[in-house]
């Protein structure tokens, strides 16, 4: 999983990243450093199921601007993958969850292979 933490909110009691935006908002977390994607091939996230909330992974060069790939989730799924294995260098990690409604999702890992 990555390490050098993250910008955004930590649940510590569920040991998770938090992303809770209010009705018609957006929350998101990103890695406080660009992290090097050269040698892998993956990037992954593990999440709850919840319909009332999407998640999107994002690599980018810049926040919020300069993204370079995307993958979304739809709510009931709880898994999520992103072919990271054309980029080359250092990129953030960028979490990101819309809601209409208002509504929590936990993502408890984020992995790459």
């Amino acid at each position: 999983s990555l390490t050098g933490g993250w910008q955004g909110t930590v649940n510590a009691e569920k040991q998770a990243l938090q992303l809770a935006p209010a009705a018609g908002k957006t929350a998101s977390v990103y890695t406080k450093s660009k992290v090097d994607l050269t040698n892998f091939s993956t990037i992954s996230a593990k999440t709850d199921s919840n319909p009332y909330i999407d998640l999107t992974i994002i690599i980018a060069s810049a926040i919020p601007s300069g993204q370079v790939a995307t993958a979304v989730l739809n709510g009931a799924e709880t898994g999520l993958s992103l072919d990271i294995s054309s980029i080359t260098g250092e990129y953030f990690v960028w979490l990101s969850a819309y809601s209409e409604k208002g509504a929590a999702r936990y993502v408890y890992e984020v992995s790459m292979q």
